[in-house]
């Protein structure tokens, strides 16, 4: 069956499928139950897209495959990636879960990682009543537990890749479960830490306070705490009992310990979250000590909300102390214009660097970034993260040089320079003169590169001057200012691509002057001369 010619009726469309699920099924199954379960599965999806999306029969097969699956499940987490046939071939990942936050966030981010096109996604939630052996007996009663029935299609895969996204999605679901059911203690853990540093009676302890009290206001995604004792020789273990969310007793300790001795620190993890946004997690660990030694040390591992990462550095704790501290060593006046200037700029920064970086490091990059003024320059600034094993490098370059490919050719010169793999080079153009490129480096084990910002920027400087921009240095070298200055207003705006793609700007001066001396009588006039390099 096949509706896809005349005016589409979605009950029609609901009911047709329903009963092509219904004789999928067989018999062992309640027809009256199954309908009841089509509609609801497609009570929120617009029939025309479902139209587009496959012929009845098909989708009916799909539905029915998801009802099978689930409706004797009896498990955790049911998952199977079917293959979708028709002329359009692709994959149906099907789910059956209990609710979670970020299932269907965490399910994308790992088919996206893997490179694959998501086409469509049905996520109904399914009020589900079932027996003592796991069979569904009743869907939609109003004493149901809440699942979730999920349909995402991609691109079509083989069977053994199949099996293999099968496994890691398993994986991945079972992280949200862990992190979802201890995101409440995990919570609670937080605010006890907050009134511990409280209690320190310090500036610090009163900034640690404030900060994880902050983050328990929907400012972090929680998916893992743990106590870590730390022995005389430094070495961690994990406090039995202590372990929540994605953090156990065989968890390994990531990142490492820093070795300073704040009693508030903030990195990030080595291991990519599977849970919401796959992306590097965030570590907020609260120490204890006894005299000058940390004898334990808290760990919160998640992810910064969106509402944090949106956050003024006026508004957000930590940020706000540091940002007074930047304006009271540079000696600048809150409300004056250089101290408006510093906040500027650390507005723009990426919040996770800004929470991390240490007080001195924050106070050298935010006065140089203040010291750029808009002007037209290279300037490179290097900030290694706790443990140096990652380098945050902010490259600012004259926004008109900024092209997708000069922003790849800088983030590999970066990369290179510090010896190590590109992790990102995320952009930041708005209407300043200046682009920012974000680059950041993973070092390569037992690798120390230092290069000097100096360095840095005149290699980038050469890497993305414009052809424009070297011909204005050569006619000012050459014909002087002046003339620099009336050939470049005569004619500098005509000069083609394809013109600039084979002759060097040296070369370009003497075409410059005959153009600009052209006779306004329309005369034609030649200039013949061997191109350097040529035969």
């Amino acid at each position: 069956m096949n509706l896809r010619s005349g005016p589409i009726d979605g009950a029609a469309l609901v009911a047709a499928i329903g009963e092509a699920v219904v004789a999928a099924v067989g018999a062992a199954d309640d027809p009256a139950l199954v309908r009841e379960y089509v509609r609801r599965y497609l009570a929120e999806t617009d029939p025309h897209e479902l139209v587009v999306w496959r012929p009845v029969d098909e989708v009916a097969r799909i539905i029915a495959t998801h009802w099978e699956l689930g409706s004797r499940a009896g498990v955790p987490v049911a998952v199977t990636a079917l293959a979708v046939e028709g002329p359009h071939p692709a994959t149906a990942l099907l789910i059956v879960m209990d609710d979670a936050p970020f299932l269907v966030d965490s399910v994308h981010a790992a088919l996206t990682e893997r490179g694959l096109g998501i086409h469509l996604t049905i996520h109904p939630m399914l009020e589900v009543r079932r027996d003592a052996e796991g069979v569904v007996t009743d869907v939609g009663g109003h004493d149901g537990v809440v699942e979730a029935w999920t349909m995402v299609e991609f691109d079509a895969c083989d069977a053994a890749q199949r099996a293999r996204i099968e496994h890691e999605i398993t994986a991945v679901l079972a992280d949200v479960r862990a992190s979802t059911a201890d995101r409440e203690p995990m919570r609670r853990r937080a605010l006890a830490l907050a009134e511990v540093a409280g209690r320190l009676g310090s500036p610090e302890g009163g900034v640690a306070s404030r900060f994880l009290t902050w983050l328990t206001r929907q400012r972090f995604v929680f998916l893992g705490a743990a106590r870590y004792l730390i022995d005389p020789s430094g070495e961690a273990t994990v406090e039995a009992g202590s372990g929540l969310g994605l953090l156990s007793e065989t968890a390994r300790l990531d990142p490492p310990r820093a070795p300073d001795a704040r009693v508030l620190s903030i990195s990030r993890t080595d291991a990519i979250s599977t849970v919401h946004r796959h992306v590097r997690m965030t570590c907020v660990a609260l120490r204890s000590f006894e005299g000058d030694r940390v004898v334990a040390e808290d760990r919160l591992i998640g992810l910064f909300s969106s509402a944090a990462l949106r956050e003024t550095v006026a508004d957000a704790p930590l940020l706000r102390e540091r940002t007074e501290h930047v304006l009271h060593r540079a000696g600048f006046p809150p409300d004056s214009h250089a101290g408006r200037a510093v906040r500027s700029a650390l507005e723009t920064l990426p919040r996770e660097a800004l929470f991390e970086i240490g007080a001195d490091d924050l106070f050298e990059l935010t006065m140089g970034i203040v010291a750029l003024q808009e002007r037209d320059l290279v300037r490179v600034f290097a900030v290694p993260e706790p443990g140096d094993r990652y380098v945050w490098v902010p490259v600012f370059l004259p926004r008109r040089r900024f092209t997708a490919r000069a922003a790849d050719a800088v983030a590999k010169l970066v990369a290179d320079a510090f010896e190590g793999d590109l992790v990102s080079a995320d952009t930041a153009v708005g209407s300043s003169a200046l682009a920012r490129l974000d680059v950041l480096v993973r070092r390569s084990p037992g690798t120390h590169a230092q290069p000097t910002a100096e360095r840095l920027e005149a290699e980038i400087d050469l890497l993305t001057v414009t052809w424009r921009e070297r011909l204005e240095q050569v006619l000012h070298r050459t014909v002087g200012d002046a003339l620099a200055h009336e050939l470049l207003a005569a004619v500098g705006g005509a000069i083609p691509a394809e013109y600039q793609a084979v002759v060097e700007p040296e070369d370009a001066v003497e075409d410059l002057r005959v153009v600009a001396g052209l006779p306004a009588d329309g005369h034609l006039r030649t200039s013949l001369r061997p191109r350097a390099g040529s035969e």
